[in-house]
């Protein structure tokens, strides 16, 4: 008698805990999708409200709005830099890495920089070539594949951020798809969380360039340091 009532009481409480954990899901259920979001549940964030500088000597150079870049948040251990994936986006890296640019001493307009970065044309320098193909799916439509070649010629990368895409170029090893935190888009009547293609800087840097690429947030100045 006494170990049937023992059975009955641990239904009774596997009962009690089920029924509370029934009445929990409708609460939890909005707070994924705030989560989700505003990026809780994703290691990056897209660097929106913040300036891009290289930093340099102990001094600050104006590159970029952050918009176009995310990065790891901070309990990451291998922190990454991430840029949005577009045409000449590799290009674009490739001039970072091979610093085919010039560092401008002046002052500008912006008091927390020393000064503003300029690139410069080094096309028959660099180690990359970038090249733009479409790719026709029929006579009205087709999808862009952004071509990265070494200066042998060799294809070292194809990648399409177009939906039509198939998916082996829009899903690659370098490409990571990133929810730009706390932004929305409507379509249809219907919700939709901002999602973008994202290349990683760190991984080119190591793989094409033996390189490193690290930052710094200064969440003060609202500033994020390139240390190349």
């Amino acid at each position: 008698m006494e170990e049937a009532n023992k059975q009955q009481t641990k239904r009774n409480t596997k009962s009690v805990r089920s029924y509370g954990f029934l009445i929990i899901i409708p609460f939890l259920l909005p707070l994924f999708f705030i989560g989700r979001t505003f990026g809780w549940w994703q290691n990056e964030f897209v660097a929106r409200g913040y300036v891009i500088g290289i930093e340099s000597n102990g001094k600050v150079y104006e590159l970029a709005h952050g918009g176009a870049f995310a990065f790891s948040k901070t309990y990451v251990r291998d922190k990454k830099v991430f840029l949005k994936a577009g045409t000449g986006t590799v290009c674009f890296i490739s001039a970072l890495a091979e610093h085919h640019y010039q560092l401008n001493s002046e002052r500008t307009t912006n008091p927390f920089f020393q000064g503003t970065v300029t690139f410069t044309n080094s096309d028959d320098q660099s180690e990359f070539h970038c090249q733009e193909d479409r790719k026709y799916i029929d006579a009205t439509s087709y999808y862009t594949v952004n071509n990265v070649f070494n200066r042998k010629g060799r294809l070292l990368l194809a990648y399409s951020t177009d939906d039509d895409a198939p998916k082996s170029l829009r899903k690659t090893q370098l490409i990571k798809t990133i929810i730009n935190q706390g932004m929305s888009s409507r379509s249809g009547g219907s919700v939709s969380d901002v999602k973008d293609p994202y290349i990683d800087i760190s991984a080119i840097f190591e793989q094409f360039f033996h390189k490193k690429i690290t930052y710094s947030v200064d969440e003060k100045k609202k500033i994020i340091r390139l240390i190349l």
